[in-house]
């Protein structure tokens, strides 16, 4: 029914953490990661997963299997994941990937899909927009959020061709500095946030005076006005 052929293999790249849903009825906790992957089995029986900690362990799995689906996230320890989008499409052109992330989809969305990834699901979504998105992405066409393809389609009409995804005002922050801007702009503190991404107090800060001066702002009000202005949070 869902068009799958018996070898697929869907590749899920774990998150960083496991993030813990609200406790249930018993004490009984589950992973969001382990929900996906049940979801998917549920609903793609045939499928095949594999699964990977870290850029280095994705590329060796990318080489060795040619898999039809990757659903990636982009907060893994020690990569890159704006290259790593990069490595997995220059070894596998066929493949396709899907972004599964727990931040903004009007940022990270355009950047992610501009560089040619054929889908972008956030993940506090209904376990179903996954779903769907995997049989949008697997009969070959592009997906998004209603609300993203608004935004992308007004973005479009006023700096390009219909259908092009337009570069966006963020591109020039690296992905560290995205994840910070993301949680800044959420309210998080920088003690917060280093807590978050298990790293110093310090270099939260140098990433967070490395964004105001990319991006030609004084200030945290600022930062805030500029992302709601360019349709982040």
């Amino acid at each position: 029914a869902n068009g799958l052929k018996t070898s697929t293999r869907i590749f899920i790249k774990p998150q960083k953490l496991f993030y813990l849903l609200p406790t249930l009825k018993g004490g009984y906790h589950a992973s969001v990661r382990g929900v996906t992957i049940i979801g998917i089995h549920n609903n793609f029986p045939a499928s095949l997963i594999s699964e990977a900690k870290d850029a280095g362990q994705a590329i060796a799995c990318i080489k060795a299997t040619d898999y039809e689906l990757v659903i990636m996230d982009i907060n893994m320890p020690d990569t890159d994941s704006q290259q790593l989008l990069d490595v997995i499409l220059f070894i596998r052109p066929d493949t396709k990937v899907i972004v599964f992330s727990m931040h903004k989809e009007a940022i990270f969305g355009k950047i992610y899909l501009r560089k040619g990834a054929m889908g972008y699901v956030e993940k506090d979504e209904p376990d179903e927009v996954l779903i769907r998105a995997i049989t949008v992405v697997f009969r070959g066409n592009m997906y998004m959020s209603e609300g993203l393809k608004t935004l992308m389609e007004k973005e479009n009409k006023k700096s390009g061709p219909a259908g092009n995804v337009q570069p966006s005002a963020f591109d020039i922050l690296s992905d560290k500095e995205l994840e910070v801007l993301g949680q800044l702009v959420k309210g998080d503190t920088i003690n917060k946030i280093a807590a978050t991404m298990n790293l110093a107090h310090s270099t939260i800060g140098t990433h967070k005076a490395r964004i105001l001066r990319k991006l030609g702002l004084e200030n945290l009000l600022e930062l805030i006005e500029f992302t709601q202005v360019n349709r982040m949070g």
